[in-house]
């Protein structure tokens, strides 16, 4: 039977097992407060952060310094299909201990964690010539290199390039090709490389516009959850934006070093 989704932002950790250098396994679901994964177009690697609190310190059987590995199974309940993020097995590299405090006589630890290719990316550094088109390289970075087992979302390019890195990471490889890149689909030089849940990314601004949307996302000014009937509407409460903020980007300084005001078109 197919468990429906209660509230807005309902999971269930299925698995959350930290594996430590020494070869430990702990079991962390029944100490883990809350769980922030953050993915971005703009950014080349998924990544989050744990908070624990341990008031047995099942965690000094460690112990934790930063070089240990993350399973981690989420799924949210759905009316349709169970959603489900599975690092079961493809593991996060936890890469930092953050805020180690004691709380009434508890330890509470927030860890930092992001997937192994962001890990693999640090170590590896490049320097053998690269030739083909841009999308042909960082196909090549990824499968040669990272060894990465995701899926590849990566829109064709046209024109070849030959790169010689200066010892440069793949991801600084593959974000410097974004600047080059032009797609031979839409002849478009928008293009991002990023991670996200489905896999890595490097397409252009025009086919991610061309998917079919997920969600409609609505403002409303109004305080408290939307309701029918007098039970949360979930869904209305999944659309909603729950604020935003219009900054000012106005910089004379760099619009000044950019060349804005040295145009002498009239």
């Amino acid at each position: 039977m197919t468990e429906e989704l209660q509230y807005a932002g309902e999971f269930v950790v299925e698995k959350a097992v930290i594996f430590t250098s020494e070869g430990v396994e702990i079991d962390i679901r029944k100490v883990l407060l809350s769980i922030d994964i953050y993915e971005n177009i703009r950014t080349n690697a998924i990544s989050g952060t744990l908070l624990i609190n341990d008031p047995v310190a099942l965690l000094s059987t460690g112990p934790l310094i930063g070089q240990e590995y993350l399973s981690l199974r989420i799924k949210t309940p759905a009316r349709t299909k169970t959603e489900i993020f599975d690092y079961s097995e493809d593991l996060f590299s936890i890469i930092k201990v953050l805020d180690k405090t004691d709380l009434e006589g508890h330890q509470v630890y927030t860890l930092q964690f992001i997937t192994h290719e962001g890990m693999k990316n640090t170590r590896t550094k490049i320097r053998r010539t690269l030739v083909g088109t841009e999308s042909e390289i960082v196909e090549n970075l990824f499968l040669n290199d990272l060894q990465s087992k995701k899926d590849l979302f990566i829109e064709p390019t046209s024109g070849n390039r030959k790169i010689i890195p200066a010892n440069l990471r793949p991801f600084d490889i593959c974000n410097q090709l974004t600047k080059t890149a032009c797609s031979a689909r839409e002849n478009s030089p928008t293009y991002f490389f990023f991670e996200n849940t489905k896999g890595y990314h490097f397409r252009s601004l025009e086919s991610m516009y061309a998917q079919t949307p997920k969600f409609n996302f609505t403002y409303d000014s109004e305080t408290g959850k939307s309701t029918s009937d007098g039970m949360e509407n979930v869904l209305s409460e999944l659309n909603k934006i729950q604020g935003y903020q219009a900054n000012n980007g106005n910089d004379t300084v760099v619009n000044v070093r950019d060349g804005v005001y040295a145009s002498k078109l009239i």
